[in-house]
């Protein structure tokens, strides 16, 4: 999941929904990420994690990007239910 491949296009879809993200909309932009990289909307606790992780990190593309690469590699991306 650390592939040239996978980083590319972590950052690719980051840059879809940087606006979104930083323009405060908040879980809304969270529901719309998990929806386009999982198919289904987050949890309450994802949603708090993510939003803490971003805050932490003042919104920026690159942990956009990161939390992209995270949701690329979970169970959920991997696998059919």
């Amino acid at each position: 999941m650390n592939s040239e491949f996978v980083m590319k296009r972590s950052v690719a879809a980051a840059e879809l929904f940087a606006d979104a993200v930083s323009s405060g909309e908040g879980s809304d932009a969270i529901e719309k990420v998990y929806l386009t990289a999982l198919g289904r909307l987050p949890t309450e606790h994802e949603v708090s994690l993510v939003q803490s992780f971003l805050a932490q990190n003042e919104n920026d593309q690159h942990a956009l990007a990161a939390v992209f690469q995270s949701l690329f590699a979970s169970i959920d991306f991997r696998y059919l239910d």
